[in-house]
């Protein structure tokens, strides 16, 4: 396995750019999140998308004016259908969501929160959960990264949440919080919770420029490789919050057979053969030159005549208006 040799995060597009040991420049790295998600069936999400834009263009007509006026723009079409995802609330829980993990990161690591309504409740429900279930946070072993650097798919990079410690046990495991409506669903969980755990290089601290150069190998091998916790924080309105313990090593399983064999075989080619054969025109009798000339003197004949003969006054002159109202 080639080592890594530094990992750099961008914030700005939320990507990591890997350099293994000789190697002259970084390789884009894939989302642990994102590979993760890769077993899941997409169709209830796809048809909720679905509704919640069409519900975005009846709230703004005019999102729907200007998508007919820029039809076959891709480009500006998903522009407008962001904006009537945006206009029907589609993101308020991802935005909940990341404003709780924003919250609960500064509180872990004893930086300042502003106390709003949703901070206190949210690091209130945090450490309710943390006693009631006998845990403390792990606080070297917080938002930190992790790489699979060489994987036949490409590296893949990510960064969890955190690491919690059994007080009674002095057992360790891996730890995330989510603020997802529902809990009944866990498989992407279980998934991304094993890509950490498993992964084989721990990274050190970023520095100011977001880069790090430090990597132990095993990192996360003392924590328990058969669970890990979720401080599940939803929305009072769809269910009360709860620790959710999630069985990594299935997860394990199906991320090592299923996601990393689709990163891989996304990097392939399928094709054995591909034998090309060059487009011939359809054939096009040219007209002779014989007829090409019968086409322009000859003109077609007409389907009718109709022959109007203006009427001659005595005197034999006809008013100019008169002889045009008689042509009409």
């Amino acid at each position: 396995m080639n080592a890594p040799l530094k990992l750099q995060y961008n914030d700005g597009n939320h990507a990591y750019w890997l350099t293994l040991a000789g190697a002259t420049k970084g390789t884009r790295c894939t989302s642990v999140t994102a590979l993760a998600k890769v077993p899941d069936s997409t169709w209830a999400l796809d048809q909720w998308r679905a509704r919640t834009m069409a519900a975005g263009f009846g709230l703004r007509p005019e999102l729907a004016e200007r998508a007919a006026a820029h039809v076959g723009n891709a480009d500006q079409l998903q522009a407008l259908a962001e904006q009537a995802l945006e206009a029907a609330k589609a993101a308020e829980g991802r935005d909940r969501g990341s404003a709780i993990h924003a919250v609960l990161e500064r509180h872990i690591t004893g930086q300042d929160v502003v106390p709003t309504g949703l901070a206190v409740w949210a690091i209130d429900t945090f450490e309710s959960l943390l006693a009631a279930g006998g845990l403390r946070v792990v606080p070297e072993l917080v938002e930190r990264a992790v790489v699979w650097p060489d994987t036949p798919g490409g590296p893949i990079a990510g960064r969890f949440d955190l690491v919690v410690e059994d007080l009674a046990t002095g057992a360790r495991f891996l730890a995330d919080h989510k603020g997802s409506k529902s809990a009944a669903y866990t498989h992407a969980w279980a998934t991304q919770l094993a890509a950490y755990r498993f992964a084989p290089y721990l990274c050190g601290a970023f520095d100011a420029r977001g880069v790090t150069t430090e990597f132990t190998a095993d990192g996360l091998g003392g924590l328990s490789g058969s669970r890990a916790v979720v401080f599940h924080l939803p929305d009072p309105e769809h269910g009360d919050p709860g620790l959710v313990w999630i069985d990594i090593a299935e997860g394990r399983k199906v991320w090592e057979s299923v996601c990393l064999g689709a990163h891989r075989w996304r990097k392939m080619s399928a094709t054995i053969e591909h034998t090309r054969v060059p487009a011939t025109p359809p054939a096009v009798e040219a007209a002779t030159d014989d007829e090409i000339r019968s086409l322009g003197s000859t003109p077609p004949a007409p389907l009718a005549v109709l022959t109007i003969e203006p009427t001659v006054p005595a005197d034999g002159l006809i008013a100019p208006s008169d002889w045009l109202l008689e042509r009409l």
